[in-house]
């Protein structure tokens, strides 16, 4: 006879499995092994399955406990980044700017003159800092690179982290987005230096937007530090029609509310990453003033929002922790 019960839910005693069912024969089968977070631990042996950092939180302290402290398109300055020399200068170029009008440029190879270092981070209750950086390579010869370098004595002494090489890292001529993770025994003396190693002052590395985190399982993690990047596509001071962002920094899956004058045009409002890839965008009519832009989705990083109109273009970053 056929199964009365066939196709019915069931369980086949195994806590890892979900998705069984009774078959024909009045045999419950059908589990998948389920492991949602890919920590290890399946569905049934895991507190909380969306999460891979329970139960064994060894390996995520850092990363879950991770404070965005600093983010710096050199808008209106340097920031806490400082010109090391001759060879290293704040430039007024949006062709070498990933956002904005500015970036910094260290070229040729003449140690600390080509460099651009931090002030001190309060970095000695970290184990790891986090860095996220764009540059654009010009005219850099095959086999020429540049570095970051870290000092934990206040810039006394530096050692190299990462170094990129032109010809297998970089072309020159394009942008390009990296990511660096620091582990280590910090203190609040350490400092952070990006270093050309060229061999001509045409040989150039410009740098925007770099992102600092510190990472550790103190409680007391130093408050974000954004830096709010305003500005026209034309050398023209205009007035800035965005009156307010907030908030901002902004949690993932949360919404930023926009404050916009209100104009005769209607305007177009842009979402773009750190990568510059368009995520959203809308247009509004000229008289709306208040905009809400839902961060549901976003990953932790750094955001550009842009109001267009038919005859201007402003810009302003958006930290989403």
């Amino acid at each position: 006879d056929n199964c009365t019960t066939e196709g019915f839910n069931c369980s086949d005693g195994d806590p890892c499995t979900i998705g069984e069912s009774i078959s024909e024969d009045c045999e419950c089968e059908g589990g998948i092994y389920t492991d949602e977070d890919g920590d290890g631990f399946c569905i049934g042996e895991d507190p909380d399955d969306n999460d891979p950092c329970i139960p064994n939180s060894d390996d995520c302290n850092d990363e879950a406990n991770c404070s965005l402290y600093n983010v710096e398109g050199f808008e209106f300055g340097w920031g806490i980044w400082n010109d090391g020399g001759s060879d290293c200068t704040r430039i007024f170029s949006s062709f070498y700017s990933t956002t904005g009008n500015y970036s910094i440029r260290i070229r040729d190879n003449s140690g600390n003159s080509s460099s651009t270092t931090t002030d001190n981070l309060p970095a000695n209750n970290s184990s790891q800092i986090n860095v996220t950086f764009t540059f654009y390579p010009n005219s850099m010869e095959t086999n020429e690179d540049f570095f970051l370098e870290i000092s934990n004595n206040g810039g006394g002494s530096y050692s190299v982290v990462d170094s990129w090489v032109s010809g297998s890292d970089f072309s020159n001529g394009s942008f390009y987005t990296e990511t660096v993770n620091i582990t280590g025994n910090f203190t609040n003396t350490t400092r952070l230096r990006f270093r050309c190693d060229a061999s001509t002052n045409s040989d150039q590395i410009f740098l925007d937007d770099i992102q600092v985190e510190l990472c550790g399982n103190s409680a007391t993690l130093p408050e974000v530090l954004p830096t709010t990047s305003v500005f026209a596509n034309s050398h023209t001071t205009i007035e800035d029609p965005i009156l307010s962002l907030y908030p901002n920094p902004v949690s993932a899956d949360n919404e930023v509310n926009l404050k916009v004058i209100s104009t005769d045009i209607d305007k177009e409002i842009q979402v773009h990453d750190i990568s510059g890839r368009l995520i959203y965008q809308c247009v509004e009519d000229g008289s709306t003033e208040n905009i809400t832009i839902q961060t549901t989705g976003y990953q932790s990083n750094i955001y550009i929002i842009t109001v267009v109109t038919d005859k201007t273009r402003y810009q302003r970053r958006l930290v989403v922790n």
